[in-house]
C-alpha cells in the first residue's frame, strides 16, 4: 500500500493521460459545508469534462428551475472572464471562470438571448 514517507512519483502510460488529466482537473470540484468539505460537486464534474474538449473554451447550462424563470451556469477556462458577463446580463456574478445567473423568461428566450451576445466574451 502507499506509505506517506513514500515519493510521489509514477508512471502513466501515454494512452492514459487525457484520463488522468481529467481526474486531477475533477479534484477541485468539491462541496463545501460549515464543517468542511462535504463531498464531490458530480455537477460540476460534467463541466470539466465539457472544457476538457479540445477548442472549448467555455460552456454554459441553462436551467428553467421555475416557470418564467431560467438559471444560467457558466464556466470557462483561464482566458475568458464569465462573472462579468454573468453580471452585465443575467442579474448573477461569482468567480472569474465561474459563474451564475438568471434570465427572466423560458430556456429558449434565454439561449436566443445568450447566443445574441456571447461573441462579447471572444
Amino acid at each position: 500500500g502507499f506509505e506517506p514517507d513514500e515519493p510521489e512519483h509514477f508512471a502513466v502510460e501515454p494512452d492514459a493521460w487525457p484520463a488522468l488529466m481529467l481526474f486531477l482537473d475533477c479534484q477541485t470540484q468539491w462541496r463545501a459545508g460549515p464543517g468542511g468539505l462535504i463531498g464531490m460537486d458530480y455537477g460540476a464534474v460534467a463541466w470539466v469534462f465539457r472544457l476538457a474538449i479540445e477548442g472549448n473554451q467555455a460552456s454554459f447550462l441553462l436551467h428553467e428551475k421555475e416557470e418564467g424563470i431560467t438559471r444560467i451556469s457558466f464556466r470557462s477556462k483561464n482566458q475568458v472572464e464569465v462573472n462579468r458577463f454573468a453580471e452585465k446580463y443575467f442579474q448573477g456574478g461569482g468567480h472569474k471562470y465561474a459563474a451564475g445567473g438568471r434570465f427572466e423568461g423560458n430556456s429558449a428566450a434565454a439561449l436566443q438571448f445568450l447566443l445574441e451576445r456571447v461573441h462579447e466574451l471572444f
